[in-house]
Parts: C-alpha cells; structure tokens; sequence
C-alpha cells in the first residue's frame, strides 16, 4: 500500500510540476504578438517580446517625448498596416520569420512631406510656426485617403533569451532602415 502511494504522489507531483511550467511560444507566436502589437500601438507588449538596445550604437526607442500629436500620426501611418507570416527558420538559439509587411507607400508621404518642409522653410521663419504647419501637412497627408498599400518582404530576426523568444529590434530595424536608405534614391528619380 505505501507502495502504491509513492507512485501514485511521485505520478501526481510530476504532472503537476510540468503542467505549472510555462509553454514556451514559438518564434512564429512572438512574431504574431509583436506584429499584432505594432498594428494596434501596443507598447506593453512590445516591450515583453521586443529585444532592444543593448549600447549606446544600437537602435533604441524613447517614447517620453510621445504627445497626442504623435500618437494620432502613427495610428494613420498604421491604420493599412498588415502581415504574413511567409516561413520561421529555427536554429539552436536563433530563428528567422519571414514575412509579408503590407502598409502605406511610405516613400510616396516621405516625398510629400519633404515637398511641403522646402516650401515652408522658405515662407516661414517663426521656427514654432513652421513645426505646427509640418505637423498639420504630415496629419494631412497621411489622411490622404488614395495613398497606394505596398508590401515589402522583412525578415524578423528572433533570439532566444531564458528561454523565451524575442524580436530582436536592433537587428530588424537596421536591416530593414538600410533597405529603405538604399531605395531612398527613387523618390528623388520619380519627382524629377
């Protein structure tokens, strides 16, 4: 009988000791989370699945200087925001998602915007004055309600950190700004 109890408490603390383990989510659940997460400006779970500056060199987010302004302009910037998850690749402690990004034609606001930022710095001296009016021009061209949806294909770099998943942002945003800097050149060539 003692026996069969030892076994039977032996079978019940093991069930309950692996059942109160956490499940660790796979780097394509993460990439979800964090996508999602961009989409609706949800910065608590970013700041969960997101992997950030570690030095001074690396990209970091400071969101203290965050106002209304800004949060109306990232929820326009964002409001077309979608993805797919295309492929993950997992090695030991590494893993990439490839995905699909569909949002607005950035290079298309980034070309207006600079359009109306030469034509006010030469109008308009008041420094405060001509932040207002860029503030304005930006809010409106972002409600521009024909601006094309381009798709770009980006590759979500993951670490695995105690074992949990996380989107390293450094990485993602290095490769993805240097991207954006090398195409910048077409903006130029289509206004021409």
């Amino acid at each position: 009988m003692k026996k069969l109890l030892i076994v039977v408490l032996s079978v019940t603390m093991l069930f309950s000791i692996t059942s109160c383990r956490q499940k660790v989510e796979s780097p394509q659940e993460v990439s979800e989370k964090v996508l999602k997460a961009v989409s609706k400006l949800d910065v608590i779970t970013l700041s969960r699945y997101l992997e950030v500056a570690k030095s001074k060199e690396d990209f970091d987010i400071d969101f203290s200087d965050f106002d209304r302004s800004d949060l109306k302009k990232a929820k326009l910037l964002l409001k077309h925001f979608d993805y797919e998850i295309l492929s993950v690749t997992e090695a030991e402690n590494k893993a990439t998602v490839k995905t699909n990004i569909t949002n607005i034609d950035l290079k298309y606001v980034f070309s207006q915007y600079v359009r109306q930022a030469i034509g006010l710095s030469i109008s308009e001296s008041n420094k405060e004055v001509r932040e207002e009016k860029l503030d304005a021009a930006l809010i409106k061209i972002l409600e521009e309600d024909n601006i094309d949806l381009v798709t770009m294909e980006i590759d979500l770099k993951l670490n695995k950190i105690e074992d949990k998943w996380k989107v390293s942002l450094n990485e993602t945003i290095k490769n993805t700004i240097l991207e954006s800097i090398l195409n910048m050149g077409d903006i130029f060539n289509q206004s021409n």
